[in-house]
């Protein structure tokens, strides 16, 4: 039997004050944004490009501090993620749209350049506060008081054979769901089940990380069971079911081994590149209405099909046209920066701010639908587009993505950015530290990667992330005892396998 109850919190502790230097990634993050102001499509204005790199400095700067200047304090990898993605979606596309466009009910609006400053300098002042918030000073002593959970494992053979069959049961059920007809609630308790292949994945790869994996484990893992969950949700029509997968697994390489895997970063945006231009032509192959829950009238080798034919015309798209104008459209998906430009041009002169409305359904969220049937359900990124006329009255399928930044302005102006930003990093913080401490464990970390690959999403409002936490914390509660209950069932196993020897030895 090969333990597992080592010191976690210790291996955190000395990767984080291992490494040291860094002077190649400040010269990199130089030649990328030399690179961007230079060559990108747009022609960004002074101001824009200032706050734009800005964004970009501050985001990278944390990471270098995070992965060069630990000084041994274990946290896991999930701000230097998350700053990636909030980098990507706030910074970006000021250099790679060649106009600032937002569509609407009516067309097409050039977005007035005091709002995209604005939303500009509003990001990086909450990206700030976000940092401030996670390294508060006063967060060690507030640590003290936390609850402090303890998930250990300790057989790596049971534990490693155990999450392989939950890993199955997650994607057997994934596959299920999307061959099912349910209501809308039923789907959401049916999914549930689907999110042990992430536990499971978490679990497994840390195991490949520290060298405990057994080789035909790690053939099934790459080369079955996480590329089929892949292919599977982006043949959905659905891109970001592909990109939960790489996130979660981005975040446990960088908790264990303290580094980011750039390499992750840039293929991965090679392929959204191929897929991003045509993921409305696969949509229109496999979805009905433009609703993706009518997807499953459609058989899954139809779908793989379309999923296969557009990645080739994604292919073909990126041969034909200008590297430019392949860059300008398929960034155009994370161009959230336009979105809360628009918010900010239009609020509170032609919408009024709304007051806290979006968070009206995180009252209800841990109030099960079957004892309250009544439970609102919508999605505040259709009452988005409705409120600023971004699509037609009477489509309530559509949903343009509430960011959380953009959910703060709306809800209260700039004073709601500052502190929403300031808390969402006390969060951030606070959640670390309830599974990072010295008697942690090795499940303790699977569970608190797991819950940060959901916060990840800040591209959806706070209700729908935040929301879904506790459903999130009963798939731990269930995965870390399921292991539990396999270690004592192998071990009483091999505790009457050792008293039927001796038995056998004494007669």
């Amino acid at each position: 039997m090969k333990h597992l109850n080592r010191d976690w919190y210790a291996l955190l502790s000395q990767r984080a004050a291992s490494r040291r230097g860094g002077r190649a990634f400040w010269f990199v993050l130089a030649l990328f944004l030399f690179t961007l102001n230079l060559y990108a499509p747009a022609a960004p204005t002074l101001a824009e490009r200032l706050l734009a790199s800005g964004i970009f400095v501050l985001a990278f700067g944390v990471i270098w501090r995070w992965t060069y200047r630990g000084n041994g304090e274990a946290d896991l990898g999930f701000l230097p993620t998350m700053l990636i993605v909030f980098s990507l979606m706030y910074a970006l596309v000021i250099f790679t749209q060649r106009a600032l466009l937002m569509t609407c009910a009516l067309g097409a609006f050039l977005l007035e350049e005091a709002a995209v400053d604005k939303a500009l300098l509003l990001s990086l002042v909450g990206l700030a506060l976000i940092v401030c918030g996670y390294y508060w000073p006063g967060r060690d002593a507030v640590a003290k008081f936390l609850p402090k959970f303890e998930m250990q494992w300790r057989d790596k053979n049971v534990v490693e054979f155990t999450a392989l069959v939950f890993m199955g049961i997650g994607l057997l059920m994934f596959v299920l769901l999307f061959q099912t007809k349910l209501s809308n609630t039923a789907q959401a308790y049916v999914s549930l089940p689907s999110e042990f292949f992430f536990l499971s994945m978490i679990v497994l790869f840390i195991l490949q990380l520290e060298g405990s994996l057994h080789f035909i484990v790690k053939i099934l893992l790459w080369g079955a069971l996480i590329p089929a969950r892949i292919f599977l949700g982006v043949s959905q029509g659905q891109l970001g079911l592909g990109m939960m997968v790489v996130m979660a697994l981005v975040i446990t390489y960088a908790t264990i081994r303290r580094r980011i895997p750039w390499m992750v970063f840039i293929v991965g945006f090679g392929a959204f590149m191929v897929l991003q231009p045509v993921k409305s032509a696969l949509r229109q192959s496999i979805w009905v209405n433009n609703e993706m829950s009518s997807a499953k009238d459609v058989a899954e080798s139809d779908k793989a099909a379309a999923f296969l034919n557009s990645t080739q015309q994604g292919w073909t798209f990126i041969q034909t046209y200008d590297l430019r104008d392949v860059i300008s459209l398929a960034t155009l998906r994370l161009a959230d920066i336009l979105i809360f430009a628009t918010v900010i041009q239009r609020t509170p002169m032609d919408v009024p701010y709304w007051g806290g409305a979006s968070y009206y359904r995180l009252l209800f969220a841990p109030i099960p639908r079957i004892l309250y049937p009544e439970k609102p359900d919508y999605m505040e990124g259709n009452i988005l587009a409705h409120q600023y006329e971004m699509i037609a009255t009477d489509n309530h399928t559509t949903s343009v993505n509430l960011t959380q930044l953009t959910e703060f302005y709306g809800n209260f102006g700039p004073i709601g950015v500052i502190v929403g930003c300031l808390l969402l990093g006390i969060i951030y913080r606070t959640i670390n530290d309830c599974f990072i401490h010295e008697r942690c464990g090795m499940g303790a970390i699977v569970a608190g990667i797991y819950l940060f690959s959901h916060l990840i999403d800040i591209e959806n409002a706070v209700a729908e992330i935040f929301g879904g936490l506790w459903l999130e914390a009963i798939m731990v509660v269930i995965f870390y005892w399921g292991i539990r209950f396999s270690e004592a069932g192998f071990q009483a196993i091999r505790i009457k396998r050792k008293q039927d020897r001796l038995v056998d030895v004494a007669v």
